[in-house]
């Protein structure tokens, strides 16, 4: 069964790039491609022109859900990537790994496991253990669905503030609109399974981005343009928040 067909589209480095498309239209094996974890049938991935093949070191993959190693405290997961990609940089490593986790607002959490941590904690621990080693590429797999609205404008926040920082690339899947319009540069509209792009879409709204922002009359109209392109495709609209 094809999942995906000809995608083909460029993420300016330093941008962020929301996937946006229905349910089990194929975005999350895109992403796999992309790392490399899985092999495309046809189509090539490009970092730079060069053309990648197998599992690319400078990109990290944020799986769905909560991937933390429970054995680990939140220190010890911060610092896992880092004693690999810093061998020799312990006490430095160490200095970083303990400033992520105050700049996530988890200062004085450093000995907790992930068992004993909220959901929102734990992706907070999860975001600062991947932008650590300073990723080119960071590919986020619906990182927040799981998440209650609240705590996902905190994650919003979090996460525009840390990608400041080092400006990795970011390429974000989700299914949620509104999830797309409040964090993308640009948005790309995939159909339905054989999953294509629909259209390319530039989000123009100025950063930081806040809830008044979807109150405004220009918010609406993007979120209408959207919606109406969707159904043009026979694509069953898409929700916003926990809505699944």
């Amino acid at each position: 069964m094809p999942v995906l067909d000809n995608i083909s589209f460029v993420a300016e480095p330093g941008t962020i790039t929301v996937l946006l498309g229905p349910s089990g239209c194929g975005k999350t094996t895109l992403l796999r491609i992309i790392a490399g974890l899985e092999e495309a049938t046809s189509g090539r991935v490009f970092f730079d022109d060069s053309p990648s093949v197998g599992i690319t070191p400078s990109c990290v993959l944020m799986f769905q859900g909560y991937p933390l190693f429970p054995w680990l405290t939140s220190l010890d997961n911060v610092m896992f990537g880092l004693r690999h990609k810093f061998p020799l940089r312990l006490e430095d490593n160490l200095v970083k790994a303990r400033a992520l986790l105050h700049r996530v607002g988890l200062g004085g959490r450093e000995g907790f496991f992930p068992s004993q941590l909220s959901g929102g904690m734990r992706q907070r621990v999860a975001i600062a253990r991947a932008l650590a080693v300073e990723p080119r590429v960071l590919l986020m797999d619906e990182p927040f669905s799981a998440l209650d609205t609240f705590t996902r404008g905190a994650m919003y926040d979090i996460l525009i503030n840390l990608w400041r920082d080092t400006r990795p690339t970011i390429l974000f899947v989700t299914h949620d609109l509104d999830e797309a319009l409040f964090l993308a540069d640009n948005i790309l509209l995939c159909s339905s399974r054989p999953s294509h792009i629909i259209q390319n879409i530039p989000v123009s709204f100025e950063r930081p981005r806040d809830e008044v922002l979807k109150a405004t009359v220009e918010f609406g109209l993007a979120r209408k343009r959207i919606v109406e392109m969707l159904r043009l495709q026979g694509v069953q609209a898409l929700g916003s928040g926990n809505d699944k």
